[in-house]
């Protein structure tokens, strides 16, 4: 990757997860990218050479340096800075929600972002605005409408363009996703010359690997993004219940998923979880919920898997509280050792974790819980991140490794498929848990990940 041609000056706005992937794809194409973001800790957490970036994905923080060093990456919480000589705009803002609402889409930090940057269009040279942020059904053809009346003196195809382009990226892997996509969209309000040929100028290393660009309208595109992510939620969705189902009728799921993902029309082997979180799908799809739902289509059927996501989330805390309330502990200590704060492995976000969920509720019930996550070790500065109430809480303790969370624990539960716990010294866990209860140890596996050691323990999937 890198080493092409320098092409064009970029400004991205919105220097979160995705933002920061999308820049620094961006500067691997050749391109000087220009950050804005309106948060001085994120912009000074990109500028440290310490190795303390707050995403900790592979190759993600020499490349960061580098680019800095370099001035090919440059970090801006000035706007006017940030668009100066700027040959296009990204605008990659995330939106805002929450795990407990179908409904709850924030789109005003997006609409203030883009009122931001219309001043900055001028008449003497072109400058088109990407749309990246996942929006709702019809938000784009508004982003152009308002720019319209606002800017009377400046004419669309001429001075700017509107273009949708999400992005399609998973959290580890943004990178390898950005630079090997399956297909590039791109959605106008009306062909444009310069629309297009600024296309073929950002992304001329990938039209020539002929990967698929798609052209379209705003509308097209932006339900392309939600529906790719309500179609992938409700296979997780799906994938996670039928585990369920594999526990309590004895079936293997292992060979379940390996049979049913050789189906070509499924596509993939089927994974299951502790809950679908993050920055991406839940978000999306209740972007698309809410986009239906304006034009009068109910989608019942990702509302439900949203539905029964929040109900596997809450079922984990509760078979932990039951199984408390149902057996005595030594001394009557209730401690659970929780593997994995993040919502999937290889990456720190925590954002709708069900981790969190699930730990809340422990502390809320009077349980200890002893933390394992290799992205948040007790010396990391990514602890900052966990919210203050569980933080704080004095019965909350995290742990150097996966052998000290089990120390003293009576549970053990496994909340996120990194690859370490693959590797475990299972007979050490044994031992340190029986030290304090002689009975088998509690095994509570929500991502099915120790499947072959159910004899060991008394073991518990999701």
């Amino acid at each position: 990757m890198g080493g092409y041609t320098l092409l064009m000056i970029i400004t991205v706005c919105g220097i979160g997860y995705s933002g920061l992937m999308v820049s620094l794809f961006l500067c691997e194409l050749g391109h000087i990218v220009n950050c804005f973001d309106n948060n001085p800790s994120v912009l000074a957490e990109l500028k440290k050479e310490d190795n303390s970036l707050y995403i900790n994905e592979p190759g993600i923080k020499n490349l960061v340096s580098n680019y800095v060093k370099s001035n090919k990456l440059n970090l801006f919480n000035n706007i006017s800075d940030a668009v100066n000589n700027t040959d296009a705009i990204i605008i990659k803002i995330p939106i805002k929600g929450n795990l407990s609402s179908l409904e709850d889409v924030d789109l005003t930090p997006f609409n203030k972002l883009v009122s931001n940057v219309i001043p900055y269009l001028n008449r003497n040279k072109y400058i088109p605005i990407f749309i990246s942020t996942t929006v709702p059904i019809g938000t784009c053809s508004l982003v152009a409408d308002n720019i319209q009346h606002i800017r009377t003196d400046l004419t669309i195809t001429k001075h700017y363009d509107i273009i949708c382009a999400p992005v399609f990226l998973r959290e580890g892997s943004a990178l390898h996703d950005l630079m090997k996509p399956d297909r590039l969209i791109f959605g106008l309000k009306q062909e444009s010359d310069l629309a297009d040929d600024t296309i073929n100028k950002i992304y001329k290393q990938l039209k020539r690997r002929n990967i698929p660009f798609i052209y379209t309208n705003f509308e097209t595109a932006e339900l392309i993004k939600t529906a790719t992510m309500g179609l992938a939620t409700i296979n997780m969705a799906f994938t996670n219940e039928i585990e369920k189902l594999c526990t309590s009728t004895g079936v293997d799921f292992d060979v379940l998923a390996k049979g049913v993902g050789l189906d070509k029309r499924i596509g993939k082997e089927l994974v299951s979880s502790a809950g679908i979180g993050g920055s991406s799908l839940p978000r999306n799809s209740r972007v698309l919920i809410n986009s239906a739902r304006q034009w009068g289509i109910d989608l019942s059927i990702l509302s439900s898997a949203l539905t029964s996501n929040i109900n596997r989330i809450k079922g984990i805390a509760s078979k932990i509280i039951k199984y408390y309330n149902n057996n005595e502990t030594k001394d009557n200590i209730k401690r659970v050792a929780i593997l994995g704060l993040s919502f999937k492995g290889l990456t720190t976000n925590i954002t709708e974790s069900p981790s969190i969920f699930v730990i809340q509720e422990l502390l809320d019930n009077g349980i200890s819980v002893a933390l394992y996550d290799p992205y948040y070790l007790p010396s990391s500065s990514n602890l900052n991140s966990i919210p203050n109430n569980i933080r704080s809480n004095q019965s909350f303790y995290v742990c150097d490794s996966i052998y000290d969370a089990v120390s003293q624990s009576d549970i053990l539960v496994v909340m996120t498929n990194w690859p370490e716990f693959n590797s475990v010294n299972v007979p050490k866990i044994i031992e340190l848990m029986q030290k304090k209860n002689s009975n088998k140890p509690v095994l509570f596996d929500c991502v099915n990940m120790f499947s072959q050691y159910d004899n060991e323990f008394n073991y518990v999937a999701a």
